[in-house]
């Protein structure tokens, strides 16, 4: 027994026994196809208007007229999911995996399919059809075990298999179709999948650079509002590790309220942490950096040594910042990419090349401006 909260049940998935053998919908034309069958025939023996009767290495398809189904021979004649599975058997196969099924899942709340019904959205359509699945399964085995006679139980697997088209296949009674949520929701394009596709993901923040003597050229100016946005993960990992936080909860509420302790653990951070600067159009398109301090601006300041190499037309240009959170990854940012490193007498298209290859940067998230506040935001 596990006691938790109720909101699990939103995401936990389940599944319903069923009391007999049904046929999933989507796979008639597999079993068409594997049975030599035509589609009507199929669809009249999976629910039981058709019998297959078995006249020795032959198969005959026999339609009885109502109420004389109890006339036929038990032993050789079979309908139904049942019926599919001894003509299969009988050639030697296996059905399609999935094409049977003994346990229907059911679907969380929250991965529910979107339904358009008379043209309107609705969500978690689902109920009322799994509600129907439940009380018919649970009605043929009751019967079932009642020892109820063939006709009575075979007329409840047919309503049983209906509430499992029902379920499963809700286009072909017409009732509803599915709709894919990432063509409703708006953006650019007209869908999610479009502005999800189309837009950069990575871990970075962008700004302007400007020109501050930061005393050493590798040294930048970093604005705390693009520190705490992408050391986030690290800080609090910090305040974790160091004890000044009892857990990831009290750590993150330290952060969001920008606490004593939290700007102390910023600026460690900082210390140790090495990013990345790519300025376009540039001899050196990427660089690595030592953060000398925060600012409260919103530029990133370089030395104005680094414009010599960089180019003074590039003043005010924008540019990313790609923090490396490795040791590894940092260490070697330091010894071959840092600007007193590329500054050396190197033909800058070689120093370009090697500063390139050697550093790509980790592809996550993306920290972009809006309207003067930094904020994360995935591509």
């Amino acid at each position: 027994m596990e006691v938790t909260v109720s909101e699990v049940r939103r995401r936990r998935a389940g599944h319903i026994e069923l009391a007999a053998p049904m046929v999933h919908p989507w796979y008639r034309d597999r079993l068409c196809e594997a049975l030599e069958l035509d589609g009507g025939i199929l669809a009249d023996i999976v629910h039981e208007r058709c019998h297959v009767v078995r006249v020795g290495d032959r198969e005959r398809f026999v339609r009885p007229p109502a109420g004389e189904e109890s006339r036929l021979d038990d032993g050789s004649v079979r309908t139904g999911a049942e019926a599919v599975r001894l003509m299969f058997a009988r050639r030697g196969q296996e059905p399609p995996r999935g094409a049977l099924l003994s346990r229907l899942p059911v679907l969380p709340a929250d991965l529910r399919p979107v339904f358009v019904h008379e043209g309107r959205l609705m969500g978690s359509a689902l109920n009322n059809p799994y509600r129907q699945v439940v009380l018919r399964a649970s009605r043929l085995r009751r019967l079932i075990a009642l020892g109820a006679p063939a006709q009575v139980t075979g007329q409840e697997r047919v309503r049983l298999q209906a509430a499992v088209d029902a379920l499963l296949g809700p286009s072909v009674s017409g009732e509803a179709t599915l709709a894919d949520r990432t063509t409703i929701l708006p953006g650019r394009h007209g869908g999610l999948r479009d502005r999800f596709f189309d837009r950069p993901a990575d871990f970075s923040a962008r700004t302007t650079v400007v020109a501050e003597t930061t005393g050493d050229l590798d040294a930048v100016l970093l604005p705390d509002r693009i520190a705490w946005t992408l050391l986030e993960p690290v800080l609090m990992a910090k305040l974790v590790g160091t004890g000044g936080s009892p857990n990831v909860a009290h750590a993150r509420k330290e952060v969001r309220d920008r606490s004593p302790l939290a700007w102390a653990g910023l600026r460690a951070v900082c210390q140790d942490t090495v990013p990345l600067v790519s300025v376009p159009g540039t001899g050196w398109p990427l660089f690595a950096a030592r953060v000398a301090r925060l600012t409260g601006d919103l530029s990133l300041k370089l030395d104005p040594g680094l414009f010599d190499h960089l180019g003074w037309d590039r003043l005010g240009s924008q540019a990313r910042i790609f923090p490396l959170m490795s040791v590894e990854a940092a260490a070697q940012a330091r010894a071959s990419s840092c600007p007193a490193y590329c500054s050396a007498p190197v033909m800058p298209g070689v120093a370009t090349s090697v500063v390139a290859f050697r550093l790509p940067f980790p592809p996550l998230c993306s920290a972009s401006p809006r309207s003067g506040s930094w904020g994360r935001s995935c591509g």
